[in-house]
């Protein structure tokens, strides 16, 4: 991040991203204003800098699938997707949540300690949608049942490393927390 104030930090990456110099970075610079939209939602929870986040993450996607910054913002557009749902609870959002944060979990270095951190914000989505589809939905018992069960599969495929214990400990009790609602929705024990 630069050490130009934020607001005009976003400026500066708009003015580039509409007239680009000749040979830049067109989907980094549109990442990099993705970013700073989701940082400037940060301190001021304006609905519109989150819309401004979602759609810069998504053209950068677009224009540039394969970039070497793609993972992060497939990252930055999930957290964005997963704040979405937090607002206003809508399917979409939290099916693209989990979607964008798994291709970033799957994209990224495994070496790299970050990958932790996307590891629990994709297990939280996870969770977060079941319990939007089975809590606030209001679906009949088999299909919760299911979802817990989908859930479980889609949380055991998700690894945190033991050199980051806290975000370690988290997950295995997000994953607890998914086996008992599969128990509790009729998967049982052993299913």
């Amino acid at each position: 991040m630069s050490a130009v104030p934020l607001d005009e930090w976003i400026a500066h990456l708009i003015a580039l991203t509409t007239e680009p110099p000749p040979g830049a970075d067109v989907a980094e610079l549109t990442g990099m204003l993705g970013q700073a939209y989701l940082e400037r939602y940060d301190l001021d929870p304006d609905e519109a800098l989150l819309a401004a986040a979602v759609a810069a993450f998504d053209r950068a996607i677009i224009t540039a699938p394969n970039h070497e910054q793609a993972v992060r913002w497939y990252w930055g557009l999930g957290a964005a997707q997963v704040e979405r749902t937090r607002l206003d609870a809508a399917a979409a959002d939290h099916d693209a949540a989990v979607a964008h944060l798994a291709v970033a979990y799957q994209g990224w270095p495994a070496d790299d300690p970050q990958r932790d951190v996307v590891a629990v914000e994709l297990i939280e989505a996870i969770w977060d949608r079941f319990l939007w589809r089975c809590l606030k939905d209001g679906r009949a018992p088999e299909a919760a049942a299911l979802n817990a069960d989908e859930v479980v599969k889609a949380v055991q495929a998700v690894m945190v490393s033991p050199a980051s214990p806290d975000l370690a400990t988290y997950a295995q009790m997000l994953f607890g927390m998914a086996l008992l609602a599969r128990y509790d929705h009729g998967g049982g024990a052993g299913a």
